[in-house]
């Protein structure tokens, strides 16, 4: 690794104090180029598993912004069940009062369907 990990006029510098035969040199030369790969290879792996770390914690964090969402659904559809309801009882309650009272007013009828309509208008 210490050859591997030289710069490479420092490693040109070493090799040629050693005074060594081209095929030594040729040997040298290809054997720091494996470590060299190796060395990049592993580094490679780690990057790759590092990022496989990242975007599990990314999927769990997704995961739980979509549980809180849903669970936040819920309630928001539950409460507009309950005000659809409270609307429908008031609005009974005061067509009986007219009724009772002889007043032809019209109680105005808002129809779910039609709020849906113009909800998915606006998205």
């Amino acid at each position: 690794e210490e050859v591997a990990g030289l710069p490479t006029c420092k490693y040109t510098q070493r090799v040629l104090e050693l005074n060594l035969a081209e095929d030594d040199l040729a040997f040298l030369k290809m054997l720091r180029r494996r470590i060299k790969n190796r060395l990049a290879s592993q580094n490679s792996r780690r990057r790759s598993v590092e990022h496989l770390r990242q975007l599990a914690r990314e999927l769990r964090a997704v995961r739980a912004c979509r549980t809180d969402a849903l669970s936040e659904r819920r309630t928001l559809v539950h409460t507009r069940t309950e005000l659809r309801n409270s609307f429908a009882k008031l609005r009974n309650y005061v067509s009986k009062v007219l009724q009772d009272r002889s007043d032809p007013t019209k109680v105005p009828d808002i129809e779910p369907e039609r709020l849906h309509e113009s909800h998915n208008h606006f998205r």
